[in-house]
């Protein structure tokens, strides 16, 4: 029985599997964003009087294609894929897809009937949804693996295209959500089961030595061999000191972090964290998934911790804190609304989930790698440079020929896809600039001395030349 692998999933990521898995996650991700598609995108884009928007949409497009196109295995390859992403379907009727999220456009991936509705007014799903069909063999079935509520679009639509009679659905959102799911009416006819297979980091992300499983839960972690993992604070510090010693990268989900004897994580468990990073090898990377917004937790405090000149714990990103529909225990009563069947999060917080405040991503934007999603990839691949300083792959140096920016008609731009720079170029300087983001060092020797400390200065401030993360 073949294993098929919905969209939305992480790339990074396989299926650790005995029988056949296809993958219909990696043929979405690489169709929507291959860097041909996004040079035919921009070129659309790119017209005699397109502005705002859509002329910007034209350079994000070409700068992503070009990093694509580089094809190394790192956090800029991601942040182009998520551009891809977010490009390809920003016009899409029913569903938006960035690297690590779905949005249902006027709807929630907690209430199925959103889901279905979405599934109904879009044809994003339809080439996977074809060779779903094409790999289901006469009176065969197929076993999708639902593990997140981002896959619930892919999922259903292959699910409604080959018929639920033919479907087995198994993984961990399905399993949870088991008693929701055999009740929708257009899934009759599917049957569940179980089964949760594992993830392993794909080889390419992995880097030297045995791919590590994945874990986003403390049971995900093996009895034996590398691992990494993202997991809550509380779930990092019950791990014995066996299961830290396989670790090979670890993520750190943070509400609250007064102190590293005092961290509270997601479910509103608090913990002390210092054993298990004392127990981990000094060579595992660290990162926190900071929380804003929790009750009693200040960001500033939390971001003082992390960066205090001995902590071996980076920032990996910022999310909106919000309340679990499951157990937790935070000091709040509210329940999932009635309607949502699927759900993720409580009224309260599903309603009106608090901001991240666009001051704290400033500050370190500049400055800081932080990661381009919830990506196992992200988590494994070194920070760039070495120390020294470099041209940030995430940057590049692009074209538009008709289209207006900023005002001041088309033109060459360096264009950054991890800090959102958009910055117009005199032509000799882009050509300058181009040389440069090829690896010629050498590029600045023929400026004068205050002229290139200028440029130097812009292109940091920029986050375009970068020095140790």
């Amino acid at each position: 029985m073949m294993l098929v692998l919905p969209p939305l999933t992480d790339p990074t990521l396989r299926v650790v599997s005995d029988t056949p898995v296809l993958d219909l996650n990696d043929h979405l991700v690489h169709r929507l964003a291959a860097p041909d598609r996004l040079d035919a995108l921009a070129g659309g884009l790119d017209t005699a009087g397109a502005t705002g928007d859509r002329a910007l949409h034209a350079l994000f497009a070409r700068a992503a294609a070009a990093v694509l196109r580089a094809g190394r295995p790192d956090r800029a390859r991601l942040r182009a894929l998520g551009m891809g992403l977010r490009l390809a379907t920003a016009d899409d009727p029913a569903v938006n897809l960035a690297v690590d999220d779905v949005e249902l456009v006027g709807g929630t991936t907690q209430r199925s009937r959103d889901v279905l509705r979405a599934v109904a007014r879009t044809d994003l799903f339809a080439a996977e949804v074809d060779r779903a069909r094409a790999a289901l063999t006469d009176g065969g079935t197929l076993r999708i693996v639902l593990d997140t509520d981002q896959q619930l679009p892919g999922a259903f639509a292959i699910a409604l295209g080959v018929g639920p009679e033919h479907v087995t659905m198994c993984g961990r959102f399905a399993v949870e959500h088991h008693a929701a799911l055999v009740r929708i009416p257009e899934l009759r006819g599917c049957r569940f089961t179980g089964e949760q297979p594992p993830r392993e980091v794909r080889a390419e992300w992995a880097g030297p030595g045995p791919a590590p499983r994945w874990a986003t839960e403390p049971g995900d972690v093996p009895r034996n061999g590398p691992w990494a993992g993202w997991l809550d604070a509380a779930a990092v510090a019950a791990l014995p000191a066996a299961s830290l010693e396989r670790c090979r990268s670890l993520t750190v989900t943070i509400a609250r972090l007064p102190s590293w004897a005092a961290v509270t994580g997601a479910t509103g468990e608090t913990a002390d964290l210092r054993p298990a990073l004392d127990r981990l090898p000094a060579e595992v990377p660290v990162a926190a998934d900071l929380l804003v917004g929790a009750p009693g937790a200040e960001p500033e405090t939390a971001l003082a911790r992390l960066r205090e000149p001995a902590g071996r714990v980076r920032l990996a990103g910022l999310r909106p804190f919000r309340v679990p529909a499951g157990a937790h225990r935070w000091p709040v009563a509210d329940r999932p609304a009635d309607d949502h069947d699927l759900p993720r999060w409580a009224r309260s917080a599903a309603a009106a989930p608090v901001a991240v405040p666009v001051t704290v991503p400033a500050e370190l934007a500049a400055a800081a790698d932080l990661y381009p999603g919830r990506l196992a990839g992200a988590a494994l691949r070194p920070d760039p440079g070495g120390g020294d300083t470099y041209w940030d792959p995430s940057a590049t140096v692009v074209p538009v020929r008709d289209a207006d920016p900023d005002g001041r008609g088309p033109g060459t731009f360096l264009v950054s896809l991890r800090t959102g720079t958009v910055m117009r170029l005199a032509p000799r300087l882009a050509s300058l600039l181009e040389r440069l983001s090829a690896g010629g060092g050498d590029a600045l020797a023929g400026l004068r001395a205050d002229r290139r400390a200028a440029l130097v200065d812009r292109l940091t401030s920029a986050g375009v030349l970068r020095g140790a993360a």
